[in-house]
């Protein structure tokens, strides 16, 4: 779906909010992801990033 598709959809006024909603959230939840990471990193504590790529690769290949 491209955003000119979202743009000329007839049901666009319905689903305005839905999409601001999963947009803001998905934006706060990058935002404290990076902050996180970023702190991660800085301490130098790479265990708990490898245990975090741990989980989410067997996520991955469960959900997958």
């Amino acid at each position: 779906m491209s955003l000119s598709d979202l743009i000329h959809d007839p049901r666009m006024g319905e689903l305005f909010l839905p999409y601001t909603l999963a947009f803001i959230a998905s934006l706060v939840a990058s935002y404290f992801s990076l902050k996180w990471f970023i702190n991660v990193m800085q301490k130098g504590k790479l265990g708990y990033f490898s245990i975090y790529c741990f989980v989410v690769g067997i996520a991955v290949i469960i959900l997958g």
